[in-house]
């Protein structure tokens, strides 16, 4: 693959790569740098989040069980095995050089689907994990995969992804699934997506001062704030408006959360509905 403008990075690696663009002045002007991320595999981007100085954090997934790039002393360097997909979550500089870039996952399928990136330059990223072994945990307030199909991950990485703050399953007994996540001032991770674990806790979707205590339909979305401090309280629910459903007048219809985002004063504002945020390219 040859005809893809790149300014830095490997060549294309494979079946599908993600790639980035950066292009000059404030609309879609000349590309100032380009960027094929991926391996052998199938990998896929999904999100992208700019820090204050304009550096690009990046999550997605990655089927490049050994080669996708990644940077010496990262968390983990290779897929997490079994022959299944990784989420990854990569740094780049503002000319799209790697700054860190490591693989997220276990002995299953699992796939970043949002990132934000803190005051401090810590990663916080959210998507959906098959895992029940392997996934790395760190001061979990779910230290355990629900035995579901998949649970909603939440995990931040420290500023040099070469070690985890906190990582924690979120789930029931059904299919969860993280679409999106924003970070506040003070560190506070606000997470978003979609549930079909219905019943109490354990089996049904962790709960916390919920504004909506019940679930009403074939998915519904959710709505978790994650806490920060000494543990117990890092990766601790602080407060958990969750299964906040978009539908909730009949027990038929979905709902799922799919991007969140805080105004100044605090507020969160949820929406159903996005397209990816880093393209994918096919071969």
């Amino acid at each position: 693959m040859t005809s893809f403008p790149t300014t830095v990075g490997l060549p294309f690696g494979g079946v599908e790569d993600a790639f980035v663009a950066k292009f000059n002045g404030g609309g879609l002007g000349a590309i100032a740098h380009a960027r094929f991320l991926g391996g052998s595999g199938a990998d896929g981007g999904y999100d992208i989040v700019l820090d204050a100085g304009g550096v690009p954090y990046l999550t997605g997934i990655t089927a490049s069980a050994t080669d996708f790039p990644t940077t010496p002393g990262v968390l983990q360097t290779a897929n997490g095995g079994g022959g299944f997909d990784d989420a990854f979550v990569t740094k780049l500089g503002t000319d799209l050089s790697l700054t860190y870039s490591t693989y997220l996952g276990g002995t299953a399928g699992d796939a970043g689907a949002s990132i934000a990136v803190g005051a401090s330059g810590n990663a916080y990223v959210t998507g959906s994990t098959f895992s029940s072994i392997g996934f790395p945990l760190s001061a979990p307030f779910q230290g355990f995969h629900s035995g579901a199909p998949a649970d909603a991950f939440v995990t931040q990485l420290n500023a040099t992804g070469n070690a985890l703050v906190y990582s924690s399953y979120l789930g029931g007994t059904g299919t969860d699934r993280g679409w999106g996540i924003a970070t506040d001032s003070t560190g506070n991770a606000y997470v978003t997506g979609s549930t079909q674990s219905s019943g109490a806790p354990p089996a049904g979707f962790p709960l916390a001062s919920p504004y909506q205590g019940t679930y009403n339909g074939l998915a519904d979305a959710f709505v978790t704030k994650v806490g920060i401090g000494p543990p117990p309280a890092v990766g601790g629910i602080a407060e958990a408006p969750d299964l906040l459903a978009l539908r909730r007048d009949s027990g038929s219809n979905t709902g799922a959360g799919a991007m969140i985002a805080l105004a100044i004063f605090g507020a969160v504002s949820l929406a159903g509905g996005a397209a990816a945020a880093v393209a994918r390219k096919r071969s």
